[in-house]
């Protein structure tokens, strides 16, 4: 247990840039992991809704605590 009431901890971030579609964000952020504190266990780059695949996107950030 990290600490505190709860067993994992997400970050969730939402962009709602119109510019930034999934192929374009999966392309900029590679595969290069974000360093992190301890207590983070997932985070999450939220899009807002995309006509073309009638869904809202995420990308799950690649992490590293080290």
């Amino acid at each position: 247990m990290k600490g505190g009431p709860y067993d994992t901890y997400v970050v969730a971030i939402h962009t709602d840039e119109p510019e930034l579609d999934l192929a374009r964000l999966r392309a900029l952020l590679g595969s290069n992991p974000f360093k992190v504190p301890n207590l983070v266990d997932r985070a999450f780059l939220l899009l807002s809704y995309d006509p073309n695949s009638k869904s809202y996107p995420f990308i799950e950030l690649p992490l590293s605590d080290t």
